[in-house]
């Protein structure tokens, strides 16, 4: 009779799979990327906690602020076309630094434009902060796929998108912490100006931008660990540099991506839609939507985000391991491709 228990057998199947050192350290360099992504998240999502003070300090209307959110979001889409373009020429690692430096200029200069005050520059800054951060997506799906085969891609791609969600947790809980004040330990820290929202978050990127260059490799080749995942690597592209014109074409023929497009347009839409009654504040006298995300007090909507970030999370990795059960390496080439 045998008693050995299937679960674990088929866990020390899996483990085998590969040779020693290889899941440590691709583990590295997933860790890494996920929080080097997460910290795009604080330095795109620090925007909401600053609209208040633009428009009392620079009596900015609703409208206005609503532009300068509208501006980003049309950059970030467009970046998202270009710069995937860009990164099957340059790699996944270049394309993240490239992303990280320009978010973080960008992030510093809005931070420093409050000397200026004026809506077009604001508008301009931030235009270049989305259309720099939409070389991140591109970037890390690009060296993901090279790491895991199709197989793994489902469930690990729900992690990461665990991973990359906790920047929106960090920067709702920084940015009050550093608009109110705050003691850490026998250090205490005093209210500080809505700019501080664009000088913090850029030095978190900062440190993650250093791992990033010390740790991550493009490929498992890179790392040692050459034939591991041979096939998946051919099959991903991750060592391959393509014209714009063949990769543009690449896309735009396969009927997949205009499913996934307009998929995915629908999700951020809805999901968009559900939050964002509170953000930007209202103008006083305008009727809101009739959400409790909305009417709350400003506390509760803060606690009412993190718990939608909350839920989001959870989902995240059960739901994706569900995909590679039902959709097995099908209809996935690339982890992580809805997380950004």
């Amino acid at each position: 009779m045998n008693n050995t228990n299937p679960f674990l057998a088929a866990l020390q199947k899996w483990w085998r799979k590969y040779p020693p050192g290889f899941r440590q350290r691709r583990g590295l360099n997933w860790m890494v990327l996920g929080l080097t992504y997460a910290s795009f998240y604080m330095c795109r999502y620090n925007f909401r906690w600053a609209t208040p003070d633009l428009r009392k300090d620079f009596g900015f209307s609703y409208e206005q602020v609503t532009l300068i959110v509208g501006y980003w979001s049309w950059a970030y889409g467009i970046g998202q076309l270009v710069n995937g373009l860009f990164t099957d020429r340059i790699g996944g690692k270049r394309a993240m630094l490239i992303g990280t430096a320009g978010m973080i200029l960008a992030n510093l200069g809005f931070g420093a434009a409050s000397t200026v005050g004026h809506f077009t520059t604001f508008s301009m800054i931030w235009i270049a902060n989305g259309y720099l951060q939409a070389f991140g997506a591109p970037g890390f799906v690009k060296i993901n796929a090279a790491w895991f085969t199709r197989e793994e891609r489902g469930t690990f791609s729900g992690i990461f998108g665990f991973m990359i969600q906790l920047g929106q947790v960090s920067i709702n809980t920084l940015a009050p912490a550093l608009l109110s004040g705050f003691a850490l330990a026998l250090w205490t820290v005093p209210r500080l100006h809505w700019r501080w929202l664009f000088w913090v978050p850029p030095m978190i990127s900062a440190a993650m931008a250093v791992l990033l260059v010390l740790f991550v490799k493009e490929t498992p080749e890179e790392a040692g660990h050459s034939g591991v995942l041979e096939e998946e690597a051919e099959a991903s592209g991750a060592a391959v540099r393509v014209s714009l014109k063949e990769s543009f074409l690449t896309i735009v023929k396969h009927p997949l991506i205009w499913f996934y497009a307009m998929a995915y347009a629908c999700t951020g839409a809805f999901g968009g839609s559900l939050l964002r009654g509170s953000f930007p504040p209202r103008p006083a006298g305008a009727r809101a939507p009739e959400n409790a995300a909305t009417h709350a007090h400003p506390g509760r909507r803060g606690v009412v985000r993190r718990g939608h970030h909350l839920g989001q999370n959870l989902s995240r990795p059960s739901l994706a391991g569900r995909d590679d059960a039902l959709f097995p390496g099908n209809l996935r080439d690339s982890p992580g491709c809805a997380s950004h």
